[in-house]
């Protein structure tokens, strides 16, 4: 009995599958392990289904941005929804589903999403510079400049062109610099 005792704790030897069958097959010893090709089946069963939930959810991603195109963003709403329920750890889903509910005025579960996006993106990647570039819009709606160009900044560096734009337009030495050419123009313009 003690050498199984120790066997359990061994690295390598407990696997979940083990757990599971000393919790299925009580009568069967602790250490006895799946067979190793029965373990790859699943895990290749699994990987399986999971890309099969993630091409399903991409594909009713694009219905949805359709729909929301043509101005029905409850269908596009639904068709997001689901599309979550078949990959909820995909970050362009919610990125996505956020603009629906921004272009829904429901900024509260935009901002949910967003942030949720940027957690499931690690704050890299194309979708985290339209999730910052998305929030950067509510926050600069609700007359949050500086956090705002924070986001903008932050959608800028992973290469959002709409988000460099916003910067160069709220830097406020972008502004300035502006303002003095054009008064240079002005006053070339009158000689």
């Amino acid at each position: 009995m003690a050498g199984e005792e120790s066997r359990i704790g061994a690295p390598g030897n407990a696997t979940d599958d083990d757990i599971l069958n000393a919790i299925f097959n009580p009568s069967a010893p602790i250490y006895a392990q799946t067979e190793p090709s029965c373990r790859e089946e699943n895990r290749h069963d699994d990987t399986i289904i999971r890309d099969e939930n993630l091409r399903r959810a991409k594909e009713m991603e694009l219905m949805s941005v359709r729909a929301a195109e043509e101005g029905s963003l409850d269908e596009a709403l639904r068709l997001i929804d689901e599309a979550v329920k078949l990959a909820a750890y995909y970050a362009s889903l919610y990125n996505n589903r956020a603009q629906v509910y921004r272009l829904k005025n429901d900024i509260e579960n935009a901002l949910l999403d967003i942030e949720r996006a940027l957690e499931l993106s690690h704050g890299q990647g194309r979708v985290a510079g339209q999730s910052y570039a998305q929030r950067g819009l509510i926050r600069r709606l609700r007359g949050e400049e500086n956090e705002a160009f924070e986001d903008f900044q932050k959608a800028s560096v992973l290469g959002n062109t709409f988000a460099k734009h916003l910067c160069a337009q709220m830097n406020p030495y972008a502004k300035l610099c502006n303002q003095m050419l054009k008064q240079a123009f002005t006053k070339l313009q009158d000689l």
